[in-house]
């Protein structure tokens, strides 16, 4: 009887047991699962975003001439074909570039290739010593061009040559060249330049002589130092050519000259020295009157004449 009344108490209780048992052993299991699908994924997700984020590769279009045609180019050692190369696809880097052709020099360069596409890349190759521009024996033959590659090739911005500046023009001086009295002829360096005052423009730098000429003055001549980019001035103060003039009044009188009184009351040769030309000479006596003459006075020379107030036809002579 005690057999039979406790048996079913104990049951329950078994039964309790087991249930806790099975739910207790179903929550351990599902933490376990959930813990593994969290390492296993974040690994994948974070490699997924960075794809995301590098997008595609950037591929510009390269051209590649050099003179003479048919240079082999090779990229970071490869061949990649001959010369003319036209859009050829580069990833954007920093690239080596090799050029060569038989008989040649071979051209290398370094290039950056960013942002945009680069112009011709353009190689002009200096022969060989004693080349003939054909193929040299041993050199390597053109190779055929090869395919694309996915990865990068090197490129180099060779900038088109640039002509040499024009040579600038040469640099000139001027001179302003005065004289007293006016209208003198000027040379400078053997030309004539025209008559004082005159600007003279367009003249070489350095030194040049400059000579002055003007009827019945003797000739001036300086030396000037033509500077660049301005004006240098030059006077000239001309000394009169001069000559001698000697003249005697009969019986006696007044002496003038152009005019000017030169001597009173004279009956003995008057001497002056005056500038070459024609002068006009005067004789006044009180009872006699006047006789007038031109003369021409002559540079370095002497001239005499007598005026004889009693014979007015009387003419110049020596003495």
């Amino acid at each position: 009887m005690v057999v039979r009344r406790l048996s079913f108490p104990v049951l329950a209780v078994l039964f309790v047991v087991g249930v806790a048992g099975v739910f207790y052993w179903g929550t351990q299991m599902n933490g376990i699962e959930g813990a593994g699908e969290a390492v296993n994924v974040a690994p994948f997700s974070a490699s997924e975003a960075n794809r995301a984020e590098q997008g595609p590769a950037v591929r510009l279009p390269v051209t590649i001439r050099s003179t003479p045609a048919g240079a082999a180019v090779r990229l970071n050692g490869d061949s990649v074909g001959t010369t003319p190369l036209t859009d050829r696809l580069v990833s954007e880097g920093v690239y080596m570039l090799s050029v060569q052709a038989p008989g040649h020099f071979r051209a290398d360069t370094v290039v950056v290739l960013r942002g945009e596409a680069p112009g011709p890349l353009r190689f002009a190759l200096r022969p060989r010593p004693g080349a003939d521009n054909e193929t040299v024996a041993g050199a390597d033959p053109d190779p055929p061009p090869a395919p694309e590659a996915d990865r990068p090739l090197p490129v180099t911005a060779v900038p088109r040559a640039a002509s040499p500046p024009p040579s600038p023009p040469p640099a000139l001086g001027a001179l302003y060249v005065t004289s007293a009295p006016p209208g003198a002829v000027v040379s400078v360096g053997g030309a004539e330049r025209g008559r004082t005052p005159v600007s003279i423009s367009r003249l070489p730098l350095g030194a040049s002589q400059v000579v002055l000429r003007l009827d019945g003055y003797d000739a001036w001549r300086t030396q000037v130092d033509v500077q660049p980019d301005s004006t240098g001035r030059v006077h000239a103060e001309l000394r009169a050519q001069t000559g001698r003039l000697r003249v005697l009044a009969r019986p006696w009188g007044t002496i003038y000259i152009d005019g000017t009184l030169h001597v009173r009351e004279s009956d003995v040769w008057y001497e002056a020295p005056l500038p070459v030309g024609t002068h006009r000479v005067t004789v006044v006596h009180p009872a006699l009157g006047q006789q007038e003459r031109d003369v021409q006075v002559r540079a370095d020379e002497e001239t005499a004449i007598v005026l004889d107030l009693r014979s007015p036809s009387e003419t110049a002579s020596s003495p």
